[in-house]
């Protein structure tokens, strides 16, 4: 699978100068379109899932573009300066934004992606939503945790109406952020991650996943980012949760995980890939290009 950067909903709210926008309303045609036609045709030509991320930055939104940001309550960044002042979003705005992320869907399958992933994490608009301490709304969209859902569960609905039953919806969510609501466990997952092994073995979120797989939710696969550099991190991963993510590493070598499924199974002692200096051994290590 190939996970794309950031793709905006609003040419008025942008994340960062540059960013992709897919507006809503705009054409399955022209320029813009084609563009993101080519995007899918040349990642897919050997055989790979194309997930484009989509977003609303919120009160992230960067100030040079957005003076004035939508967010769910009122509620300044702790740092001020390096984002817009927001404003608490009306009831009309937010579901404009539904609506311009469900069409953001309906033209990215239209221009064969195969998913969507909605981005719920690192501060952005979903994660506002979901989030005690920015969102202090007392209507159906604050307050308790279903109504703080409310907004994320449109968005799912409003998807699965514009796009068919193949294409594929996803969410990011960020299991820091979310922490407020899991103190009780929150103590014993730091100290798991700073155990000399854990940090040896990378994988970041690993040990939450156990929590989220308790839930009822059988037809959820999960894939799990950050961090993994080591075989040894990668394979124990693989026993409880669907995928992982090679972010950082697949920049610089962009066949690493070719290489690595062909060690896993060839079970071959050393490899190198010569190009970054890459080392990789069956027993545990990927070596980080030394500058």
């Amino acid at each position: 699978m190939v996970l794309t950067g950031n793709i905006l909903i609003d040419p008025e709210h942008l994340e960062a100068p540059g960013n992709s926008v897919i507006s809503l309303g705009s054409p399955f045609s022209g320029r813009r379109f084609k563009a993101f036609s080519e995007m899918a045709d040349a990642t897919k030509v050997h055989g790979s899932l194309l997930i484009g991320q989509v977003l609303h930055p919120g009160r992230v939104a960067d100030p040079s573009v957005q003076p004035r940001s939508v967010i769910v309550s009122n509620v300044e960044m702790v740092v001020t300066g390096f984002h817009a002042k927001p404003r608490s979003a009306k009831k009309e705005e937010i579901k404009r934004i539904v609506e311009g992320l469900g069409f953001a869907a309906e033209y990215l399958e239209k221009a064969d992606f195969d998913d969507m992933q909605v981005h719920g994490a690192h501060g952005l608009l979903v994660s506002q939503f979901l989030s005690s301490s920015t969102n202090l709304h007392t209507h159906e969209y604050g307050g308790s945790l279903v109504n703080q859902m409310r907004f994320l569960l449109k968005i799912f609905d409003v998807v699965q109406s514009r796009t068919s039953k193949q294409f594929i919806l996803g969410i990011k969510l960020n299991a820091i952020e979310l922490c407020h609501r899991l103190w009780s466990s929150f103590d014993n997952i730091i100290s798991h991650s700073l155990t000399k092994s854990y940090v040896k073995r990378r994988g970041y979120y690993l040990p939450w996943v156990d929590g989220i797989l308790k839930t009822p939710l059988e037809k959820m696969e999960v894939l799990l980012i950050g961090g993994f550099r080591t075989l040894d991190g990668i394979m124990p991963a693989l026993q409880s949760i669907d995928a992982v993510d090679m972010g950082k590493p697949a920049t610089h070598e962009p066949s690493l995980t070719t290489k690595l499924h062909s060690l896993r199974r060839s079970h071959w002692g050393l490899h190198e890939c010569c190009r970054l200096r890459y080392t990789i051994q069956a027993s545990h290590v990927v070596d980080w290009p030394v500058a």
